[in-house]
């Protein structure tokens, strides 16, 4: 049993990696990193802004996905991605009322491309 799911994973990795690609080039790409003067929401007629809470909550699960299925082996940056998922888990946890910084938004973006760049 335990060769089989092995033998399925593997024949499946090359899927995997296109769905994180295009799953983090969507969301580095096509939501914008100015911080906008109001806060926005899910219900925000124009709410594809990277300051979302619901926006890193969608890379940290493909960061994972990344270095869990073995995608990311890179040790360095299987410690940047840990580190940047236990921030973000951290402020959930405790509920930080914390509005995102241009800082935050840069190392997701430096993250996102530093994971693309190693699965290729």
């Amino acid at each position: 049993m335990e060769k089989d799911r092995l033998i399925s994973y593997i024949e499946n990795f090359p899927e995997l990696r296109r769905q994180l690609t295009e799953h983090l080039v969507m969301m580095r790409d096509t939501f914008k990193d100015e911080i906008p003067v109001e806060l926005v929401h899910s219900d925000s007629p124009d709410n594809k802004y990277k300051v979302r809470k619901n926006w890193f909550a969608g890379i940290v699960g493909a960061f994972e996905n990344a270095v869990t299925s073995g995608l990311v082996r890179n040790a360095d940056l299987v410690t940047q991605i840990n580190e940047f998922i236990d921030d973000h888990v951290e402020q959930a946890r405790i509920g930080k009322p914390s509005l995102t910084t241009k800082e935050d938004i840069d190392r997701a973006n430096l993250l996102i491309n530093a994971v693309l760049e190693n699965i290729k």
